[in-house]
Formats: C-alpha cells, structure tokens, sequence
C-alpha cells in the first residue's frame, strides 16, 4: 500500500522513494556507457498516471512517481544531443495477479506492446511520455 501524508510511515515512504524514484536513476546511470555504444539507444522509465492526475491518499506515491517524469525530461535534454532517446510511460493500473477490480486495468501484455511501439520507432523520433490507460477505466 503506497504511503500517504495522513497516515505516513517512514518505512512506506521510504519504500515509494527507493523503489519508485531511486532504483531508475541508478540504473539509468549504471546503463549511460552501454547506451553510448548502442546503435539504437533509448531509456525507458515506468511512472505512472498517479504523476499526472493524483488520487487521493496517494501523495507520496504520486510524488515519486511525478519526481520519475521531472527526472526524465531532465535527461532527455541532457543525453538527446548524445542521440540517446529517454522516453517516460504513465501507465494506469495493470492486471498483474489477475483479481477481480471495480474498474478496468490494463495488461501487462498491453503495456508491453507500448513499449515494443515505441522501440520500434524510427531512431529519428524522440517520443517524449505516453499516457496509457485501459478503455473505460
């Protein structure tokens, strides 16, 4: 259960933070010579639509979540005139144990064929962030 600020424990905000916001910049940072060498280099982080329409008692989520988007469009600016592309995902809900849920969630199968769409695209194309969400959600 993501962390709020009403109710906000240290170890699930610190858990948002770690898992949300600190693992993709150290990866990222981990992968830049790999991505240097690449013919077709692109970075590719997850955040979610939480970053862009907030739900209620999920600020801390959201934050590190939207602190993922700042952190892309940061890079892209700063690793583009390397010709390394940084693209951003805002994914609604995803299906992952398949339970039952009051509204719709995508696939995971459905964000992957995102992904393949957007690594698929001509190395000229830089997309910026795409929003995904299931039809009627």
């Amino acid at each position: 259960m993501a962390a709020c600020a009403r109710t906000l424990r240290q170890s699930l905000f610190l858990g948002d933070i770690i898992v949300n916001l600190r693992a993709p910049i150290l990866l990222t940072h981990a992968m830049l010579p790999l991505l240097e060498k690449g013919s077709r280099p692109i970075v590719m982080h997850v955040s979610s639509i939480a970053a862009l329409s907030i739900p209620a008692g999920q600020s801390v989520y959201s934050a590190s979540k939207a602190a993922v988007t700042a952190f892309s469009h940061a890079l892209r600016k700063e690793w583009n005139p390397r010709g390394i592309r940084v693209t951003v995902i805002h994914s609604a809900g995803v299906s992952t144990w398949n339970a039952p849920e009051p509204y719709k969630l995508l696939r995971p199968e459905d964000v992957g064929r995102l992904i393949h769409f957007i690594l698929a695209a001509d190395r000229n194309c830089q997309i910026d962030e795409v929003a995904l969400s299931a039809l009627g959600g």
